[in-house]
């Protein structure tokens, strides 16, 4: 189908005309335009999170969340929250991320997390 409706109507129109406007006016090339200026997902501290369409948040959830997944389910990203520690390792009313697990369709599952001390040296894992 993706021959027959997308590769041969482009070949027609751009490359054995120069009509090739008329096939992006029929078959707009999606380029995530509908999130305005490109931007890079971000998250840190107690947890700040910039999401893919710009916006910011402050969220001190504690738990398991679904932090990306795309349409089509080839990439996802989770994360875990935890009680952020104060100077003397005393448990605060924060979180902060614990652990992060990200898998592609084409990959291995990548597992990142505190180890149990949380002093900040990571482990990591890959399945």
């Amino acid at each position: 189908m993706h021959d027959k409706y997308d590769l041969e109507p482009k070949k027609w129109c751009c490359t054995y005309t120069d009509k090739c406007q008329l096939y992006l006016d029929a078959r707009p090339i999606d380029l995530c335009g509908h999130y305005g200026s490109p931007t890079i997902g971000w998250f840190y501290g107690d947890p700040h999170i910039s999401t893919l369409d710009g916006k910011e948040y402050t969220f001190n959830g504690l738990g398991e969340y679904t932090l990306i997944v795309t349409d089509s389910a080839a990439f996802s990203l989770q994360g875990r929250t935890a009680r952020a520690l104060d100077d003397k390792n005393k448990e605060m009313q924060a979180t902060v991320f614990s652990a992060l697990a990200a898998q592609d369709s084409d990959s291995d599952r990548l597992h990142v997390q505190m180890n149990s001390a949380r002093d900040g040296k990571k482990q990591m894992s890959l399945t």
